[in-house]
């Protein structure tokens, strides 16, 4: 797999490419998989309710 990005600095563009990134499969046990998928919920939904509470509040 290879990541390529593309921005501009002003008028001038560039492009940044990495290739051969290897990916592997079974880095990390599916138990620690779904620990972290609710973790990152967990993370992005606290901080947000508390916004959406200072709003209302507002």
């Amino acid at each position: 797999m290879s990541v390529s990005a593309n921005y501009n600095n002003g008028i001038n563009r560039h492009e940044n490419i990495v290739g051969n990134l290897n990916l592997e499969d079974d880095s990390i046990p599916s138990e620690t998989n779904s620990t972290f998928a609710i973790a990152g919920v967990i993370a992005v939904f606290i901080p947000a309710a508390f916004l959406l509470y200072r709003r209302k509040k507002q």
